[in-house]
């Protein structure tokens, strides 16, 4: 009883944070494309990132949807005349980097997870 208590609400939360996420990738998302090139907004990415590894069941599905976002904030009109080439080394890098770091984050997790589990 208290095991399918404690499932209910982690599904709950699984939920809730999904819901959260993509309201939050949308704001970010705005605010990317009305921002200047050289405000670095498309870094606020990270949170709901964070939040989608903990709780979705394909987190490498949404990470593909934020770096997909990224390169887009970068090839709509920005009215200022930062070098789109330093855009676009920042934004690489970035993707690169943050994605990657919690991509590898989360596989550490799950090796961890399945090594504690034991031998099946």
């Amino acid at each position: 009883m208290e095991l399918q208590k404690k499932s209910t609400s982690l599904n709950l939360f699984q939920e809730k944070s999904i819901t959260i996420a993509m309201l939050m990738t949308s704001a970010i998302f705005i605010g990317d494309l009305l921002a200047p090139l050289w405000y670095d907004i498309w870094v606020l990415y990270l949170i709901p990132l964070v939040l989608m590894f903990r709780s979705a069941r394909r987190p490498y599905l949404y990470s593909a949807v934020v770096t997909l976002l990224i390169i887009a904030g970068l090839f709509f009109f920005h009215s200022d005349s930062t070098s789109f080439m330093h855009t676009s080394a920042n934004r690489i890098t970035g993707i690169f980097g943050g994605v990657g770091s919690i991509s590898s984050s989360h596989a550490a997790q799950t090796y961890a997870h399945l090594t504690a589990a034991g031998p099946q």
